[in-house]
């Protein structure tokens, strides 16, 4: 009795009282019992030392069942407070334009982080008026990759990141670091207005200027490190508070600052959402049944168990949509997978063939952006899109950042010159040539300023700097930048670099697999349901060709093999085969996966493996996989 205990105030998240514990055990009201309901805790908990009892009577939970240490007092955590200013209200199109950072360790400041940052754009006027930053200010200042790894070395991973509304702060440290490192900050985070809107209910305006008015603390506005320090003294003012809210320690905190979440109506529902307890904590794919038992919904998860009950939950993040979802589901079914990528090829698959009412109208995932080069076309262009189409097209990607593949478009079309503009060309002598042509951004084929055989020329010279297959545009800007320095036209040699900087994303942004979709060849191995199997995913030329299954001391490689002399290393070279349309959303869902991923398997890039080495690559592999020492 006393691990159910323990279990329901783990899940509350903060210290419950005696009556709401009592409920919860004996499902009734202690008031209906002849012994108090406070001897009757005593005498369960008093001898456990997974529990203490506050002065306020309400109990909470010191150690893990297998008797760890378990809540840290929120006191002993470190935290880095801090402030962004930045050219407008969200990235990409916005950047950071000042970092101001107060580190606290035992309730008491130790350190300031303060930088202005070129945000590479110009600050809109009316920012400059309200923050007091200008564009002369940060000219000079360094970029943000020059100044993030510092930033992110002084505030530690095992921080706490604090804000006065964290959801803009963060979005903003969140891209940066995505963006300059493939990767997401795993660091705690509270927010100081979150926090306000609970300890402050009196309060009418919970603004940072108001709350520090409220607390007497002096704000000189809207410069980062001075919100920063404001910010800081509010949280420890808030420190103060919390005991008398029951809050003592970092977990409780956390679960405090919160918005409600409350579950739905339980009058409003036909399903019996305590079923969903006992789902299984495994990728698959699971199904939503209306009263006839026809499929309304079919969705996928990582976790069966943790996906399905978060239907039952309603907040901000919940559309109309989903609430007549659920309010119109029956009967929920699932089927176990083995890994993400089986969910999502199945999820695909089935929906397709089922065509569910909600999958039409509740958006669920969103596509990454690819390079096209659009060969349909006599003199093709190059553009961003998120769309893979079964037509000539050349498909470089995908992209995680769509700020990035825009700045490598731009400068492909002041490097390259191909055309920009989108009408199908019909080229004549007296064709006036578009402003493009005239920012020299463009050869102008419209007008026949260059001929077809040149222009693929340098079409064939743009998809080889794609491929990595020689990096002569960036020497040549490299020669330029080294040139405007000798002359100490520093100006110019900074655009210059930018350019080259812009360039080298393509570097930067690559993955393991190939730029061009289509010269993707490799095996995905993956776990299965049974312990005992892998299944192992065979793409080549970016599509989803063959799943096969090896279990443990019963694989034979020779089955793989043959299938790869057949289709891969046998095969007539030169061919390109367009993608077929029925094979699209496996295409992209292979390659988004790939990019989002953080469980990807083991991984054989085949275009790096010879033939003659092709086995010994597949036994170790599976042997890995399948945690045995050898195979057949």
């Amino acid at each position: 009795m006393q691990d159910k205990v323990y279990t329901y105030i783990a899940n509350q998240g903060k210290p419950c009282s005696t009556e709401e514990i009592f409920t919860h055990l004996f499902n009734t009201k202690s008031k209906n019992t002849l012994i108090p309901a406070e001897r009757i805790l005593e005498s369960l908990l008093k001898n456990d030392n997974r529990f203490e009892k506050l002065e306020t009577g309400f109990w909470k939970i010191l150690k893990t069942l297998d008797g760890k240490e378990n809540l840290v007092r929120f006191s002993d955590r470190t935290y880095v407070v801090l402030d962004f200013e930045t050219t407008g209200s969200a990235p990409p199109k916005d950047r950071i334009t000042e970092i101001g950072a107060v580190k606290i360790v035992n309730g008491k400041f130790v350190d300031t982080f303060e930088s202005l940052i070129n945000p590479e754009k110009k600050i809109p006027y009316n920012v400059q008026r309200i923050v007091g930053i200008t564009n002369e200010m940060v000219k000079d200042s360094p970029k943000i990759e020059d100044v993030l790894p510092n930033f992110l070395e002084w505030i530690g991973e095992d921080s706490v990141l604090v804000a006065h509304n964290s959801d803009f702060d963060l979005m903003f440290l969140d891209f940066e670091v995505e963006n300059l490192t493939g990767e997401v900050l795993a660091n705690d985070s509270i927010c100081t207005l979150r926090i306000a809107r609970k300890l402050l209910r009196g309060l009418k305006q919970k603004g940072l200027l108001a709350i520090s008015e409220h607390f007497g603390i002096k704000l000189k506005h809207h410069r980062a490190l001075e919100d920063a320090t404001a910010t800081a003294k509010i949280l420890l003012r808030f420190f103060e508070m919390l005991p008398n809210a029951n809050i003592y320690d970092f977990h409780s905190l956390v679960n405090f600052q919160k918005p409600a979440v409350r579950k739905l109506n339980p009058e409003k529902l036909h399903y019996n959402r305590t079923m969903v307890r006992f789902f299984p904590e495994v990728p698959g794919v699971y199904f939503f049944k209306d009263k006839n038992d026809k499929t309304i919904y079919i969705g996928k998860a990582k976790n069966l168990k943790h996906r399905v009950n978060s239907y039952f939950y309603q907040n901000q993040g919940h559309s109309e949509k989903v609430k007549s979802l659920v309010q119109n589901t029956y009967r929920i079914e699932y089927e176990i997978l083995g890994s993400e990528l089986e969910a999502l090829l199945l999820e695909s698959e089935l929906i397709k063939k089922n065509q569910p009412l909600y999958n039409y109208q509740i958006k669920n995932y969103t596509n990454l952006p690819f390079l096209k080069i659009d060969l349909d076309n006599d003199f093709p262009r190059i553009l961003i899109t998120q769309k893979i189409s079964p037509d000539k097209g050349m498909y470089f990607g995908p992209f995680r950042q769509l700020r990035n593949l825009e700045r490598i478009l731009d400068e492909i079309h002041r490097s390259f010159l191909v055309r920009q503009c989108e009408e199908d060309l019909n080229p004549k002598e007296d064709f006036e040539a578009c402003f493009f042509f005239h920012l020299k951004q463009c050869e102008a084929p419209c007008n026949l300023s260059v001929s077809k055989e040149r222009y693929n020329e340098t079409l064939v010279e743009l998809i080889d700097f794609l491929k990595s297959k020689t990096k002569q545009p960036i020497e040549k800007l490299i020669e330029v930048r080294d040139n405007a320095a000798k002359k100490l036209d520093f100006e110019y040699a900074q655009k210059t670099q930018n350019r080259i900087e812009s360039l080298e994303l393509i570097n930067k942004s690559r993955h393991l697999l190939s730029r061009e979709l289509i010269e993707n060849n490799f095996l995905i191995i993956l776990p299965s349901v049974n312990p005992r199997e892998i299944k192992i995913f065979v793409v080549l030329s970016g599509k989803l060709k063959n799943i096969f299954s090896f279990f443990q001391k019963k694989s034979k490689i020779t089955l793989i093999e043959n299938f790869l002399d057949k289709e891969f290393y046998n095969r007539e070279a030169g061919i390109r085969i367009p993608f077929d349309k029925d094979e699209l959303d496996k295409v992209r869902i292979l390659s988004h996966w790939l990019n989002v991923s953080s469980n990807k398997g083991s991984l054989i890039d085949l275009n790096k493996v010879r033939r003659t080495k092709l086995r010994e690559k597949l036994k170790s592999k599976i042997a890995d996989a399948l945690l045995v020492k050898d195979l057949e």
